[in-house]
């Protein structure tokens, strides 16, 4: 991810960390559902596409990445089906570890 997405991406999760006792949770989860619809679906297109075409897919680092995305994507599920403003708080430490510890960061452009 470039550093404009990356920062995007923090900024994002700053923004819902802050929210969290000030916003009632159905408005955070709405930020989160159109969040995930237009940046962090995509990017986990891209990722995918990158990193799993460079890499075999018992690598450690493929493993790594498949392993984040589908505990994001259980995450957000949790949001859609039920926000709570736990989840929504390990949403945000699981995509700021995400975007702090990919390799593609540097790739997707």
């Amino acid at each position: 991810m470039n550093s404009l997405k990356q920062n995007d991406g923090l900024e994002f999760v700053s923004s819902i960390r802050d929210s969290l006792n000030l916003v009632p949770v159905e408005k955070i989860a709405d930020r989160v559902r159109a969040y995930w619809k237009n940046k962090i679906r995509p990017l986990f297109c891209q990722e995918e596409k990158i990193i799993l075409s460079i890499l075999p897919a018992d690598h450690p680092q493929a493993l790594k990445l498949q392993e984040e995305q589908e505990d994001i994507l259980e995450l957000l599920l949790c949001i859609d089906r039920d926000p709570d403003i736990i989840v929504c708080s390990l949403l945000c430490n699981h995509l700021e570890a995400h975007i702090r510890s990919c390799p593609a960061f540097a790739c997707v452009t």
